[in-house]
């Protein structure tokens, strides 16, 4: 069984590895932002939920150098996640609202 081909998600899932879940947060932000950033929004949403959530985060869940992005699966992942955590930082001019893709994810 080669792993050559999995995202780092389907690596970790492999090996049993206790941070891959269900997920239940799909988390919505722009390329551009720090992932300091990205991270904040995500502990905060955890912190507000009072429980540890399981994220779908493009980096490590997609299949990096292979056409593995599909709106239709986008969509699907967000309806099955129940909610979208959106990095709205800097507040005064949130990256994700000038972001068309991230548009999208919050109208799924």
């Amino acid at each position: 069984y080669s792993l050559s081909k999995c995202s780092m998600c389907e690596v970790l899932l492999a090996q049993s590895h206790p941070s891959v879940g269900k997920v239940d947060a799909f988390n919505s932000h722009a390329q551009v932002e720090p992932i300091e950033h990205t991270v904040t929004a995500m502990m905060l949403a955890e912190i507000q939920a009072g429980r540890t959530k399981h994220f779908f985060l493009d980096f490590p869940c997609l299949r990096q150098a292979q056409s593995d992005f599909k709106l239709s699966k986008v969509d699907e992942t967000i309806q099955i996640a129940g909610s979208v955590v959106m990095t709205i930082m800097p507040i005064e001019k949130p990256q994700v609202l000038t972001r068309i893709f991230c548009i999208f994810e919050l109208g799924c």
